[in-house]
């Protein structure tokens, strides 16, 4: 049976230490071709961790061809001694010097440019949410619908796609938002192309540069950046508890507003039926043209209950633009989101973007739409679901049960994979930069609910009223970092308060 000492991990999640401990005895030929593994249960048993972190391990040697799964049979040692380079994972030793005594190695002498206060500490805890977890990506069911379709060598992966995107994966996404948003929608209103960053330039092109667009503050502030360098102003609104202020908007004079109503990100606000119902008011005054753009980015992981009815369908589709991603459901990495345009803006994108070829690969193109119409994604989507409400679970019992607890309250709306941390007592903007930097040391990235407020609107000051915020974003969070991720940050924040008198109260 294998055994490994899973103390000298340090800060690496188990499932990699795993990894790498296996790669190394497989390269070393301490596991010879053909030996069969013990089977996930049996070796989650004998070093007493769960399945699925085995299961993590064996995907990825798979992945990189070191072993290979007989159906039935179990897991079979495939590296052949073909020269693959050997990683050493802690010793620092290769395969070959491995019977060789330690020799003491010289280390190379820091230069003026670079020494250990400018070091970057290697990330090991990324709360900002940039990606997703490794086990989350749905690769068995993925890769055999790619293989599928290139067995079956359909034409159009050698012809150049539609602008708007091929018309099986329009038809695809049609059918989902009608199965997961209630929405009827045409699928020849519906756009495909790479990324929400994509979407945007498209939308200022059929809009144009002229108008006046709004954005929710805080809010997404990518948004604000794309428009600018596309030559278009964007101004800022607040939101409540309800969601974005209608009489702030009523102030500002805007064409065009862009908003997040069934999960507002950073705060995670669900937009009241209300306030839904006056921003619909909004875009039909005075029978003036205006516009609302809905950024339904994460409706699918709604951990709880139905996302609420989509302002698309409120108005059955005029004068609202409707966009989703698969970022968050499948992979950051994926690159593909859509648009459902409103009949007037359909004509519009003839007259202006009929040349475009779609940005979307064909291949990429046809595997979605085909785990779409199998069912894949829908079964992708429950498990990510489940997985999330268990993580959720999970870390918010770990910080109640930690001092963390005394040090910030927990501000989470049950609807999405992340929630926001308050952090008690007064606090200045250097506290938040040197918070900030003491957790990149210690190997966390955080981000905080100011970061999503234009740079003018950044408060210098924070008190209990109107307090420091953290955005905890565990999309990208190993559950074995959980525990080890709170100590850090609960010691962190000691650290910064302890550096000024008015935060005695959070350090006795």
């Amino acid at each position: 049976m294998l055994t490994y000492p899973l103390e000298k991990r340090g800060k690496t999640p188990i499932y990699r230490y795993l990894y790498q401990c296996i790669r190394d005895d497989i390269i070393a030929g301490n596991l010879a071709k053909g030996t069969k593994l013990p089977s996930k249960r049996e070796l989650a048993q004998n070093l007493n961790v769960s399945v699925i972190t085995i299961q993590n391990a064996y995907e990825e040697l798979q992945i990189e061809g070191y072993i290979t799964s007989v159906e039935r049979r179990g897991f079979f040692v495939l590296h052949d001694e073909s020269g693959i380079p050997v990683i050493p994972h802690q010793s620092g030793i290769t395969t070959q010097d491995q019977n060789k005594p330690t020799e003491k190695i010289t280390k190379t002498p820091l230069t003026k440019d670079f020494n250990a206060e400018n070091a970057v500490t290697p990330i090991i805890a990324d709360l900002t949410g940039k990606n997703c977890l490794r086990q989350d990506f749905p690769y068995a069911s993925w890769a055999r619908t790619v293989r599928s379709i290139l067995k079956e060598d359909p034409p159009e992966l050698l012809k150049g796609p539609p602008s708007k995107g091929l018309p099986v994966l329009r038809n695809a996404i049609a059918n989902h938002l009608w199965a997961y948003r209630g929405i009827a929608a045409d699928p020849e209103h519906i756009v495909v192309g790479s990324g929400a960053e994509h979407l945007y330039g498209l939308i200022v092109t059929l809009l144009g540069r002229n108008l006046l667009y709004a954005t929710e503050d805080p809010g997404y502030q990518k948004f604000c950046k794309l428009l600018n360098n596309h030559g278009a102003d964007v101004v800022a609104v607040p939101i409540d508890r309800d969601g974005l202020r209608c009489d702030k908007l009523n102030k500002v004079a805007a064409d065009v507003v862009h908003l997040s109503p069934a999960h507002h990100f950073p705060t995670g606000t669900v937009m009241t039926l209300g306030r839904r119902r006056e921003l619909l008011n909004w875009a039909h005054a005075d029978h003036t043209k205006r516009w609302l753009i809905e950024d339904d980015y994460d409706c699918e992981l709604r951990l709880r209950g139905r996302p609420v009815s989509t302002l698309y369908a409120l108005n059955q589709g005029r004068q609202v633009i409707y966009m989703n991603t698969f970022s968050c459901t499948l992979s950051p990495g994926m690159r593909i989101a859509y648009l459902v345009l409103p009949n007037e803006l359909v004509d519009i994108y003839h007259e202006l973007c009929d040349y475009y070829t779609c940005t979307v690969p064909v291949l990429e193109q046809l595997t979605l739409a085909r785990f779409i119409d199998e069912g894949d994604f829908g079964r992708h989507i429950n498990r990510s679901r489940t997985a999330g409400r268990h993580r959720r679970t999970r870390l918010l019992q770990l910080i109640r049960r930690s001092p963390l607890i005394d040090l910030a309250s927990i501000d989470e709306k049950d609807a999405g994979l992340h929630f926001l941390l308050r952090l008690h007592g007064n606090f200045t903007a250097d506290d938040r930069e040197n918070l900030r930097q003491a957790s990149r040391q210690k190997g966390i990235a955080i981000n905080f609910l100011d970061d999503y407020r234009r740079p003018k609107d950044r408060l210098l000051h924070y008190s209990n009223d109107c307090p420091l915020t953290i955005v905890i974003n565990y999309s990208n969070l190993e559950p074995d970092l959980y525990e080890p991720t709170i100590t850090d940050l609960t010691q962190t924040i000691r650290e910064v308060a302890t550096r000024s008198p008015s935060h005695q109260d959070l350090v006795r």
